[in-house]
């Protein structure tokens, strides 16, 4: 949850630095959902004026399809929150500003790193592994919001599976049920599901945050880890796992 708060400051300020605003945003439904506790007290406005609450508009934030800009069409400062939308490049040169706020803690999980897959072999046959490069979907069950970051994979993972190239690997550690009834909400087809998995997540790659994300080449040398959820991590992660399946 810090880090997908943390994502969103960091985007508003990315947007006042920029002075992004957009030509059109789409009209937004409130939402009902305000027992999970997560109201900032900042109002933003729409394109409507209507003035929202954060449990309004957590949503469009956590996609990554919007951020927030105090600043109007022309520059100049104002005295309000604007929604704005941003687009996948926007998110991209976003990534690059935060990447060291985003990327996972894990020792056994960086950049340029090799992955060991010894932890799964247990589960899954090494030799599903030769010559593709893997994607690692640590998740939590319960946590919906962590999860926002999910959305959209299951679309994208179904244009994209190659089973000749890749192998999907999803992995969380509470039991069968909890995790196929995540899995409901935010589905992703083609992995292969490890479920009970606290001792790998926590003891074999060090992970302590609510989720995170693992993308290797064919090599399963690392080029893109991070930790939390949100459209940024959802673009960059999407962006990653094309530019490997297409070396």
């Amino acid at each position: 949850m810090k880090r997908v708060l943390a994502v969103c400051i960091l985007s508003i300020c990315w947007l006042i630095a920029h002075g992004q605003m957009p030509t059109t945003i789409t009209k937004i439904k409130s939402s009902n959902d305000g027992a999970m506790g997560l109201d900032t007290n900042r109002i933003v406005i729409d394109e409507q004026g209507n003035r929202l609450h954060f449990y309004q508009y957590k949503n469009l934030l956590t996609s990554g399809q919007y951020g927030i800009t105090t600043r109007g069409p022309n520059g100049p400062l104002l005295n309000e929150y604007r929604l704005v939308k941003r687009d996948d490049n926007q998110n991209l040169q976003m990534y690059e500003m935060m990447k060291k706020q985003i990327a996972s803690k894990s020792a056994v999980l960086q950049e340029g790193s090799k992955l060991t897959v010894a932890p799964l072999t247990h589960l899954i046959n090494p030799e599903e592994f030769e010559g593709k490069a893997i994607v690692l979907i640590f998740f939590t069950a319960e946590c919906d919001q962590c999860n926002m970051g999910l959305n959209g994979l299951a679309s994208f993972f179904t244009q994209v599976y190659d089973p000749k190239k890749m192998i999907i690997v999803a992995i969380n550690y509470r039991d069968k049920d909890k995790t196929y009834e995540q899995l409901k909400l935010t589905p992703l087809p083609n992995a292969r599901i490890i479920y009970d998995a606290y001792k790998i997540i926590k003891e074999s790659y060090w992970i302590n945050g609510s989720n995170a994300f693992v993308v290797t080449d064919k090599n399963h040398v690392i080029q893109f880890t991070a930790e939390g959820g949100g459209g940024i991590i959802n673009t960059v992660f999407r962006n990653k796992v094309t530019a490997v399946l297409n070396q």
